[in-house]
């Protein structure tokens, strides 16, 4: 089947009124490539280079690829050079970015990293040691998920951030010059970064605008925020735990005088249980004693815990230990400007060679019949599209005019 190809190359072979133009094309042009030129009355058919297909389809389609790519070339040069005149046009339009980080570590954790870490390296390999790393890392995601609650982000856009760029100062909602919270809480969670190492619980905070003082005070503002609200859900935790443990406390020394008004009934029933030599009397007695000593160390035990609620409620110290203070950066991190240009040209390059590249082979391996019948079968949905949204169109306009 001969390569068709668009480009007029030659002078025409021949012109004739529009019919089907393979019946009329001589048989004895194999390996010749024609283009068809279709006006409203006459085809025009040019004969333009010879191709050879003598080795394989395969290498004649690479030849025919080669040569549509350097006929190609103005569109693969105009390609890449308007994108990357945009991308640099955008990428030097924008602003530098600056990057603020602190650092984190729960109280609780603090003091026992290193016991945790020499029991891990001890029970390596064992149920323990996976126990122990599932634990650290849980507590590390605990902290990372209070970070995006509510009440952390609405206290971080009430607080006042000042030395911002020109000199500003306000809060987040009066600097973005927005009054919709909900906007505001996204575009401050867009521009910070929590994470946290499941090895050293270690949590860090980072946060990234166009301004370094700006960076530094969220971060360091986040870090506060979200010590003062682990300290106020403890609070409210061992109010409750309080409260929980001060009804168990009452039932338990309810059930103590209960038990012990048994043992001391019976035992003045039985007073001779000491002399006596009635086995089943001593085992009542023994279970008496026992049942009360029980029931006195449940309420110890409670008592204890009672109290520790207590001070956990009364106590203010920090839950967090701030590592590593958010400090204003002084290089930029972003954007990678030459990174980004460089990747924004090779990308176009790629695609544009890839464009060429689908349209060569398009024309190869589709007949021109079939072509020209996909190319009319466009058309006409392109047509029946058209008079369908004018259809669409007029009645709204009389609706508009007409008032009905």
């Amino acid at each position: 089947m001969p390569v068709v190809v668009e480009n007029i190359s030659s002078e025409p072979l021949f012109v004739c009124r529009n019919v089907l133009i393979f019946n009329v094309l001589p048989n004895d042009v194999d390996g010749m490539e024609f283009a068809v030129q279709r006006t409203e009355e006459y085809t025009v058919v040019t004969r333009t280079t010879f191709v050879s297909r003598a080795p394989t389809e395969e290498m004649s389609f690479l030849n025919q690829l080669l040569a549509d790519l350097r006929n190609s070339r103005t569109f693969i040069y105009v390609s890449v050079l308007a994108v990357t005149l945009l991308a640099t046009t955008y990428y030097l339009l924008s602003p530098n970015q600056y990057t603020a980080t602190a650092k984190l570590m729960p109280v609780s954790a603090s003091a026992s990293v290193s016991t945790g870490s020499a029991l891990s390296g001890m029970l390596e390999g064992s149920a323990l040691s996976g126990l122990l790393s599932s634990r650290i890392a849980s507590e590390s995601a605990l902290y990372v998920e209070l970070l995006k609650v509510r009440p952390v982000v609405d206290r971080v856009l009430e607080r006042r951030f000042t030395d911002v760029l020109d000199g500003k100062n306000g809060t987040l909602t009066k600097l973005w010059e927005t009054n919709n919270i909900e906007i505001a809480r996204r575009k401050l969670l867009g521009l910070c970064e929590f994470s946290a190492n499941s090895k050293t619980n270690v949590v860090t905070v980072s946060a990234t605008t166009e301004c370094p003082n700006l960076s530094a005070q969220i971060a360091n503002c986040f870090a506060a925020e979200l010590d003062r609200h682990k300290q106020s859900l403890d609070r409210s935790m061992a109010e409750e735990a309080n409260i929980y443990f001060a009804s168990k406390v009452a039932q338990q020394e309810e059930q103590v005088r209960e038990d012990e008004n048994k043992a001391a009934a019976f035992c003045s029933v039985n007073r001779n249980y000491e002399i006596g030599d009635d086995p089943v009397l001593k085992i009542e007695v023994e279970r008496l004693e026992r049942n009360v000593v029980f029931q006195r160390q449940v309420l110890a035990e409670l008592l204890q815990l009672k109290v520790t609620s207590e001070m956990e409620r009364e106590r203010e110290l920090p839950k967090l230990t701030v590592i590593e203070g958010a400090e204003p950066p002084l290089l930029k991190s972003g954007p990678r400007r030459v990174t980004s240009m460089a990747v924004v040209a090779l990308m176009s390059i790629v695609f544009a060679v890839g464009t060429v590249a689908a349209r060569s082979a398009y024309r190869w391996h589709i007949p021109l019949s079939t072509r020209l019948e996909l190319s009319a079968g466009c058309s006409v949905v392109g047509s029946d599209a058209t008079h369908f949204a004018i259809r669409m169109i007029h009645p709204v306009r009389r609706t508009k005019l007409t008032g009905v």
